[in-house]
């Protein structure tokens, strides 16, 4: 089995499944549900941002997914840095080439739009995201 382009050992194994039993049913099924985008929607402290983590953690150490290929987004900086932390906490160990991107609605915008600065014809290095920045940026992404 490969974990981010590496050959997981069996006590890996034996810790993802352990780090499974941890959750109740419905949040098992929803960590190891299948392939594609997954929304979760759910009300105060039914565990949203522990199933997420615990999904990031789950492609990347029992599917094999590049953790660079996933991206999670939430709306603040406060609930982003908490499941980078809990990510982080559940892959220790593990060897990883990169990190997930779990990043702010906000936060994400802005890079899509800084990126686009930089590879938009006339644009230049933008410093800031002023309004022609973000008008030229808009105009090289569609």
């Amino acid at each position: 089995m490969r974990a981010a382009g590496r050959v997981l050992k069996c006590s890996d194994i034996i810790f993802m499944t352990d780090f499974l039993s941890q959750l109740n049913e419905q949040q098992r099924e929803a960590v190891i549900s299948g392939d594609g985008p997954l929304l979760i929607l759910a009300g105060a402290g039914s565990g949203k941002t522990r199933v997420i983590a615990h999904r990031i953690a789950y492609l990347i150490a029992e599917r094999g997914v590049w953790p660079r290929n996933i991206l999670a987004v939430t709306f603040t900086n406060k609930a982003a840095e908490e499941m980078r932390n809990r990510v982080s906490k559940l892959l220790e160990g593990l060897e990883l080439g990169s990190a997930p991107l779990i990043s702010t609605f906000h936060s994400l915008c802005v890079r899509i739009l800084r990126r686009a600065c930089r590879t938009c014809r006339g644009c230049g290095a933008c410093r800031s995201l002023d309004s022609s920045c973000v008008n030229r940026a808009g105009t090289c992404l569609t």
